[in-house]
Formats: structure tokens, C-alpha cells, sequence
């Protein structure tokens, strides 16, 4: 409802259902509708920090699966 149709008691006097119009819809918050924040710098600087993580980890289970390979070669040279 309008502002202007509704008083502290409900409708304003001689406002029947027909003339109050359709009943107002609850807002529906999307992205699009959200403003603005920013111009888009901090996501720039995000992505090359996410790729330097992505490596780093790539780089750290390369090492961890070079150690074990390590290990099991030990074992099986101490074996023999």
C-alpha cells in the first residue's frame, strides 16, 4: 500500500480493496540491485594473490610426494 491511503486505523476512509491498488510486493534483493562498492581495483590485486597460492601449493605437494617417493626408495634399498 501507498503511504498516502494508509492511516493509523488501516485504509484511508472511502479507499475500498479496488481503488487500493495491487498489494505490495516484498523487495527481492539481487546482486544487480545492490550498488556499487568499488571500481573493481580489489579484485584485481585478488587474482594474482589466488594464483601465487594455487603454485605454492601446487609446489608444496610436488615436494611432500618427492619426500615419500624418497622413503619408500630408503626402505626398499635397506631391505635388499
Amino acid at each position: 500500500m501507498s503511504a498516502s491511503t494508509w492511516t493509523a486505523r488501516g485504509r484511508a476512509p472511502g479507499v475500498t480493496g479496488r481503488d487500493a491498488g495491487p498489494a505490495p510486493r516484498e523487495p527481492r534483493w539481487t546482486a544487480a540491485r545492490l550498488p556499487r562498492t568499488g571500481d573493481g581495483r580489489g579484485a584485481r590485486r585478488l587474482v594474482p594473490l589466488l594464483v601465487f597460492a594455487l603454485v605454492a601449493a601446487l609446489g608444496v605437494a610436488a615436494l611432500r610426494i618427492d619426500l615419500i617417493r624418497t622413503r619408500y626408495a630408503m626402505a626398499a634399498a635397506l631391505a635388499e
